[in-house]
């Protein structure tokens, strides 16, 4: 028995989107992958079940709209990231030039 993840995940929608029983969702399966394999995918009769109009673009489109959100979530995690750095170094040197003083004062 060759099994397929591709099959398998579309059997998966039948059952879950579709209210389909596992038979059932077998034959919606290989049914919607005969129709992409003949068309490709999106297939032409798939926009009808868009909101939008569209049915590719989805990622691209939410990391547009999320752009100003994630450029801020960067900038303030580089500003942490510089400002530990420099606490860290001014740390490390206040410690060496007390041992330095240290060592003349003895």
């Amino acid at each position: 028995n060759k099994t397929s993840k591709y099959i398998d995940g579309l059997k998966r929608f039948a059952k879950i989107k579709l209210g389909k029983n596992d038979k059932e969702a077998e034959r919606v399966a290989f049914a919607i992958a005969y129709k992409q394999k003949a068309e490709g995918m999106p297939t032409k009769g798939s926009y009808k079940y868009s909101k939008t109009g569209k049915r590719t673009g989805a990622v691209l489109d939410a990391l547009k709209d999320a752009e100003d959100e994630v450029t801020k979530l960067i900038n303030l995690a580089l500003e942490e990231y510089i400002f530990k750095n420099f606490v860290d170094v001014i740390t490390t040197v206040n410690k060496k030039d007390s041992e330095n003083i240290k060592f003349y004062i003895k």
